[in-house]
């Protein structure tokens, strides 16, 4: 019964685990997809902009020097979110690999606790199975 329970957490934690993980690749898919987006959105908005301001060399300096610290801004937003996801990530892990250690120790006593059970209920049979002997064997 006890090593029902300990595989149904690992069942469970294993779930939760894996629900997790999705989860968190979900988010990460989700805000890319809209960096990528917004990006692609922006490159075509830089270029309208420098088709209409072609003739006007100052202004059109300024609008590039302006998108590209934009396009600065969103590599480093991305790389931003790139660490968290790797943090988040690597911090699921190590917590999930605690949990499997301890579920795995706990099982580890509990096969430990049934298999002293089972030897000291076949000692007690055996001395049982030389007792009976014994007496038949003396009577």
């Amino acid at each position: 019964d006890s090593i029902q329970n300990t595989s149904d957490k690992v069942t469970e934690i294993f779930q939760a685990q894996m629900e997790g993980k999705e989860k968190a690749v979900e988010v990460f898919k989700s805000e890319f997809y809209t960096m990528a987006q917004q990006a692609t959105d922006e490159l075509k908005k830089m270029k309208q902009v420098e088709e209409k301001i072609e003739n006007l060399l100052k202004l059109k300096e300024k609008g590039k020097e302006k998108e590209r610290k934009a396009y600065f801004l969103q590599l480093q937003e991305f790389k931003k979110l790139n660490e968290e996801f790797s943090k988040g990530m690597h911090d699921l892990e190590l917590n999930q690999s605690k949990q499997c250690a301890e579920v795995l120790d706990e099982l580890r006593r509990d096969i430990s606790q049934l298999q002293k059970k089972i030897l000291v209920e076949t000692q007690q049979k055996e001395m049982g199975n030389i007792r009976k002997h014994l007496k038949q064997s003396l009577f």
